[in-house]
């Protein structure tokens, strides 16, 4: 079997569920005016308001964290599934308990078809991830500190959005046939107009799209920033993958909600599950949870190889 590119992989997910997939990545790009990033702000319940201060951009260069960090950093499918538990607490009886269910049906549905139909055979796993494996240690230390709060305290469920993403989007493969193009390229694969956007150069000389400090400072930014408008890291990963404009378009036209603050998404019972069983449009989120578990097993398989 050959290497397995993000674009083939995607259209190939795609195809399960009968969508073509063709949205931007980022969609709505953060302007280049905006400075320093929020913090993550406490997770909002239907009862309260979480004040949050408006997004900022920073132009202040990431410096690499000690080596050697461990992926301590939560799986995502457990911080989803942690989120979905939340949001059930506010359902009445049968449908927190359907809610549940649905959400675990759905994470073990996208684990079979992955492994039964795209990393089938021997080595496939390993050979998906070499590229994440043979950078990780210089890698990994830039998420931890990108994602740190002011005080340099780790955020381990933003940790682990940033890797379920790379996992995702390019499993750090170095795909050069992009540089300069208009479509995604880079660890994140970001698009060229949102690249151009934040500031990064992108021509055929340079393309900071493949700098990896600045753009997992790009990313971590936007993913706090979707997080503080929507209270739930799931739909801050819709956003990333569809964009928040397109986020929002999904929210209006199927839950009749214009204005999709935390509180109202609550009361709405918006969240990744409901979403996915209305459109059956948007598995990338849960892809990405499920191939990030699995890339922390074979990590671990690779570390403890090595001692």
């Amino acid at each position: 079997m050959s290497d397995i590119s993000r674009r083939n992989f995607l259209e190939s997910i795609g195809n399960v569920v009968k969508v073509a997939t063709g949205a931007a990545i980022f969609g709505e790009a953060i302007k280049s005016t905006e400075a320093e990033a929020l913090e993550i702000p406490p997770r909002p319940s239907s009862s309260g308001t979480s004040k949050v201060d408006s997004f900022k951009k920073s132009d202040e260069t990431i410096e690499t964290a000690p080596e050697k960090e461990n992926f301590g950093g939560e799986f995502l499918d457990d911080v989803l599934m942690s989120e979905i538990e939340h949001i059930a607490d506010d359902f009445d009886e049968p449908e927190r308990s359907r809610l549940l269910e649905d959400a675990k049906k759905i994470f073990q549905e996208m684990d079979a078809w992955i492994y039964s139909k795209r990393l089938t055979g021997h080595g496939q796993e390993e050979k998906y991830f070499s590229d994440m494996l043979k950078k990780w240690d210089h890698c990994f230390p830039v998420i931890v500190k990108a994602c740190q709060d002011k005080e340099g305290n780790r955020n381990e469920e933003l940790e682990g959005v940033l890797v379920s993403i790379i996992c995702g989007e390019s499993a750090m493969k170095h795909d050069e046939k992009n540089r300069g193009k208009d479509w995604g390229a880079g660890y994140y694969q970001i698009e060229k107009p949102t690249a151009l956007e934040w500031g990064l150069r992108v021509d055929e000389e340079v393309d900071e799209r493949f700098d990896f400090k600045k753009t997992t400072a790009i990313v971590t930014r936007y993913i706090r920033r979707e997080y503080a408008k929507y209270g739930q890291w799931g739909l801050a990963m819709m956003a990333f993958g569809k964009g928040d404009g397109g986020l929002r378009k999904i929210i209006r036209e199927n839950f009749k909600i214009t204005d999709p603050n935390p509180e109202n998404l609550l009361s709405k019972k918006v969240n990744i599950v409901s979403i996915y069983n209305k459109t059956k449009n948007n598995p990338h989120t849960f892809t990405k949870a499920v191939l990030a578990r699995r890339f922390k097993i074979i990590l671990e398989k690779h570390q403890n190889s090595k001692k």
